[in-house]
């Protein structure tokens, strides 16, 4: 579905990971500019969690319930106290804090269901227990129900692009809208990249023959260069596509 504001349809929603660490405050800044751009609101979403030995030890029974009610209300402050540092890029922003118990991974992906994009820094803590976000970001991606984006650095930089990975397979076609989607809304091109992926070990399966491999390799780059056609000639008005193919 397009991302934002199309035809008076209602704004769209950002979901974004807050955990406090440096990742997740590129990934933060990122997703209020997003936002802006789409005239979405934005969830920032903390999780907190008890750690498995006081949640299943006998000595923490009696503190159980407020170990709980401290994670939460330090999850919220970190959420708080990130919003307040990026207020200048969170004005005029709908923004909505969540916070929830559960592994940050699990809590992203709900929070991202009907969400236009989920981002998430690189790495960080996860969440105030300290799991590591790497896994977090990588689970995102498997399993997120939205488009994600994984956000190393959020610096100023000249964006003048979208890049686009297609094969022809049907995932591909969908990343190609969504390409087309982000080139319009921002105003720039779309740069398709088609990888030209020689069959791994041919000899061993037989294909010794040099005029064999080289007839292979030429329908390989045929079929890759008519893949990037493909994308050109479906490109909406508007939206200038360029590309290569690659091999692998």
């Amino acid at each position: 579905a397009p991302l934002g504001l199309v035809g008076g349809a209602m704004p769209g929603r950002v979901v974004v990971g807050v955990d406090g660490s440096a990742h997740a405050r590129h990934a933060l800044r990122f997703a209020l500019s997003e936002a802006a751009l789409r005239g979405a609101r934005v969830d920032a979403v903390s999780s907190w969690a008890v750690p498995s030995l006081a949640a299943t030890g006998v000595g923490m029974i009696p503190a159980f319930d407020l170990l709980r009610a401290e994670l939460g209300d330090s999850a919220r402050e970190v959420v708080a106290g990130e919003l307040e540092d990026a207020a200048a890029a969170a004005a005029g922003l709908d923004i909505e804090q969540v916070v929830a118990q559960g592994d940050a991974a699990g809590v992203l992906v709900d929070a991202a269901a009907g969400a236009d994009l989920l981002v998430v820094g690189s790495r960080g803590r996860g969440g105030v227990t300290g799991t590591v976000l790497g896994s977090v970001s990588r689970a995102c991606l498997h399993h997120a129900p939205c488009p994600v984006a994984v956000v190393h650095d959020a610096g100023p930089t000249e964006r003048s692009r979208i890049v686009v990975g297609i094969d022809g397979s049907p995932g591909a076609s969908v990343a190609l809208d969504w390409a087309y989607t982000e080139a319009r809304l921002r105003g720039v091109g779309v740069y398709a990249v088609c990888v030209q992926d020689e069959p791994w070990g041919l000899s061993a399966l037989g294909m010794s023959s040099a005029a064999a491999l080289v007839e292979l390799r030429a329908a390989l780059a045929e079929g890759a260069e008519r893949v990037l056609e493909e994308a050109r000639a479906s490109a909406p008005e508007g939206v200038g596509v360029t590309g290569e193919v690659a091999q692998s």
